[in-house]
């Protein structure tokens, strides 16, 4: 109770910016403090700009992702999944974006392909950041419903094991600091809340990184808000995904709260030859085409190199693979005996028919 007191107390603003300039670190309930105040629109611009910047400059810690995704999880409006349909759990591949590699849409391709072998996939998502096609984009290219209400995500991911959450949809309290974010244009500690904060509550998240030094912050902070296993990636050649043509560090930790790293390497699978040009992506429409190649068995290699091996890890994850080697191959089958195009199909069925409100 005397947490909740605490909370009554208005914020001393410069002394909490003043912690931050000096090199301190925010405790998590001075991170809650300060984002339950910038989500009731209670602090100016010029805070909010300067909190930011000072906090991305000393480098964000695991308590202070918490703090600030706890308080978004509180304001949230919540998706509430029938319990029978989620018996396995709930898996999430959400990233960070903003790469700024311009890749094709590989993390929302993914959560397809590991929905069509078997997970319950909640994919939480976005407009673009640094690309021309976010989640939403993309899967309203695909046909498959981006404006879902929390009823309509739930009864998707009850009857086909799949439901997308449009984040501006469930997180109107996040609009208080777009003005300043786009201003900034550069990544602060925002960037990191949206995977967390996933609307009906991940178990199991595979999570794209930005900055290596991100690795073990989200990954532990969502270990704090009660994920059960987490893996985060980034690819030695930049991207927040696990590349096709580098290697990629993971960072694990599972339920038991063990953590583990690795350097996965792609040509371990006789993976290799491939570019970060060869993920190139474009608008919404465009990436649409590209993934209909590949559920029609064909399209780019190096996608479907890429989509394989994200899909396999966010198997691995959900404790549907054994591995990564495992998930790749339940991937690869999907896509070539026709389960990955089902999917898409049912969904787009659903969305075409106006199930579950709008």
């Amino acid at each position: 109770a005397n947490f909740l007191n605490w909370r009554r107390e208005p914020l001393d603003r410069p002394a909490l910016l003043n912690k931050v300039l000096s090199g301190g670190d925010l405790s998590r309930e001075e991170a809650e403090a300060f984002m339950d105040e910038l989500t009731d629109g209670s602090l100016e611009d010029a805070y909010i700009a300067g909190m930011l910047t000072a906090l991305s400059s000393k480098g964000i810690t695991a308590d202070e992702v918490a703090g600030c995704v706890s308080v978004l999880v509180e304001k949230r409006r919540p998706v509430e999944l029938p319990r029978d349909a989620v018996s396995g759990g709930i898996l999430d591949t959400c990233g960070t974006g903003g790469d700024g590699l311009h890749t094709f849409n590989i993390s929302s391709f993914s959560a397809l392909l590991a929905s069509s072998c078997g997970a319950t996939v909640a994919k939480h998502g976005n407009r673009a950041v640094s690309s021309k096609s976010g989640s939403t984009e993309f899967y309203a290219a695909l046909g498959i419903s981006v404006d879902l209400d929390a009823q309509g995500v739930a009864e998707s991911v009850a009857s086909e094991g799949f439901g997308y959450m449009a984040a501006p949809l469930f997180h109107g309290a996040m609009r208080f600091a777009g003005p300043v974010r786009k201003v900034l244009g550069v990544k602060t500690i925002m960037n990191t809340l949206g995977p967390l904060a996933n609307p009906a509550g991940a178990d199991f998240q595979l999570i794209g990184v930005f900055d290596d030094a991100l690795l073990p912050v989200m990954a532990r902070a969502a270990k704090m808000l009660g994920v059960k296993r987490v893996w985060t990636v980034r690819s030695l050649d930049g991207l927040d995904e696990i590349s096709p043509g580098a290697p990629t560090k993971i960072f694990r930790i599972d339920e038991k709260g063990v953590e583990s790293e690795e350097l996965f390497d792609p040509s371990t699978f006789g993976i290799s030859g491939f570019s970060v040009d060869d993920l190139a992506g474009g608008n919404g429409a465009e990436n649409a085409r590209a993934a209909r190649e590949l559920l029609r068995g064909g399209g780019v290699p190096a996608l479907r190199e890429a989509v394989c091996l994200n899909a396999g890890a966010a198997l691995a994850v959900a404790g549907i693979a054994a591995d990564i080697g495992d998930g790749y191959r339940q991937a690869k089958a999907a896509l070539d005996d026709g389960r990955a195009a089902a999917k898409v199909e049912a969904l787009s069925k659903r969305a075409g028919a106006g199930a579950g409100g709008s």
